[in-house]
């Protein structure tokens, strides 16, 4: 990198000298021509002169003049000569000047080839050794992979004979040079007995192993596959339980609301609620009812009287209604453990929730059918045979 910025320093120097050469040889042209201008000149003057010697008495003044000027001119051209020769001095040294560093830069281009040389000899050497290295490293790979088969093949030969014939392989003596040759000769024949006992080799046995590979492979996908779907499956269960929790939760807060006004209806007044008992998880916790009719203790729902539980039922069983009601109700037989007075209360409410839902409810409460609006009956006027009988009571209230 300094030899080629030196050489383009040279070559930049060279081009400013050989510039500069140019112009000061122009200029030396141009005070040439000039000279030669300045020597017609002279040589006019001096043809003028000579015309002009016989009138020289009338034009003394003028001679006078003209030698002033060629007096001038012969300094000018004298200056002009000096200049010239000052100029071929100076282009002399420009030239020398060129011829050095033209010499410099010839020299400098001969170290830059050598260097190139020398590098493109310096990158061959590498690749060169880049290759053997590769080389070597792939025969490397290949002995350690040899190496690798040898030491699977002789662990295989150890498990054989250790399964067989109950033997163990001294694997800790070491060969070195002191070693004994016949030592060595008895071992060598030791496993070769050892290996006539084993008997022919199974060529199968790399078959086999393939296939209980592939199996292997098979289900270690499978056991993959299930671990991953048993994953997802929890994942989905756990998302499912999450939004079962808080749907029940709002389900339950909303039914305990209504519960705790339905049962003020039915009872007329007192204080129903609704508790989550048991496990702290909602969808694993129990339920507890607890009523307290006017003028009682709350207590659970075991301690009420039958009618008193009947009724309650019946008010969470409107309770749950109200959170998502419909065009229709039936009510099969809810009113049978009530007494006349619960009756009573319980068709009021049924008459308060009528004006938005139609009620129909199988019973054989009278007071009950007495607040209905239409009956339906089924009769057997005939041995095996039935019908339907209705009865519009709207027309009898009326």
């Amino acid at each position: 990198g300094s030899i080629d910025g030196d050489i383009a320093e040279a070559e930049t120097v060279y081009q400013e000298i050989r510039v500069r050469r140019d112009q000061w040889q122009q200029e030396l042209q141009d005070l040439r021509v000039e000279l030669l201008t300045l020597e017609g000149q002279r040589e006019k003057v001096a043809a003028r002169r000579l015309s002009l010697e016989d009138a020289k008495a009338l034009s003394d003044k003028r001679i006078s003049e003209l030698d002033e000027e060629s007096t001038q001119t012969q300094q000018a051209i004298e200056k002009l000569t000096k200049d010239l020769s000052e100029l071929e001095i100076q282009r002399s040294q420009l030239d020398k000047q060129v011829s050095e560093q033209s010499k410099d830069v010839a020299a400098a281009e001969s170290r830059v080839k050598a260097q190139r040389e020398q590098t493109s000899q310096l990158q061959e050497q590498i690749r060169q050794r880049h290759h053997s290295r590769e080389t070597t490293m792939a025969q490397q790979q290949e002995l350690e992979l040899q190496l690798s088969d040898y030491r699977k093949q002789e662990e295989l030969i150890r498990a054989r004979i250790r399964d067989v014939y109950h033997e163990e392989i001294d694997t800790d003596a070491d060969v070195d040079e002191d070693t004994d040759t016949a030592a060595l000769k008895l071992e060598i024949d030791k496993l070769q007995a050892s290996i006539d006992r084993i008997g022919p080799i199974n060529m199968t046995v790399a078959d086999e192993y393939e296939e209980e590979s592939k199996r292997l492979q098979f289900l270690t996908d499978q056991r993959d596959d299930l671990l991953g779907a048993e994953e997802s499956l929890a994942e989905s269960i756990k998302r499912i339980d999450e939004q079962a929790r808080h749907q029940f939760r709002d389900t339950y807060d909303k039914i305990r609301y209504h519960f705790k006004q339905t049962f003020r209806l039915f009872f007329d007044g007192g204080e129903g609620d609704l508790r989550l008992v048991g496990d702290p998880d909602p969808l694993e916790s129990g339920i507890e009812i607890v009523a307290q009719p006017p003028g009682k203790k709350t207590r659970s729902l075991r301690a009420l009287s039958g009618g008193e539980k009947a009724l309650t039922a019946i008010a969470l069983l409107f309770a749950i209604y109200m959170v998502k009601p419909s065009p229709f109700c039936i009510l099969d037989e809810v009113d049978a453990p009530l007494d006349d007075v619960n009756i009573e209360k319980f068709t009021n409410v049924i008459n308060q929730f009528s004006a938005d839902t139609q009620f129909i409810i199988v019973t054989h409460n009278k007071l009950t059918m007495q607040s209905a609006d239409y009956l339906y009956g089924v009769t057997m006027a005939e041995e095996g045979l039935s019908k339907i009988v209705s009865v519009d009571l709207s027309e009898y209230s009326n």
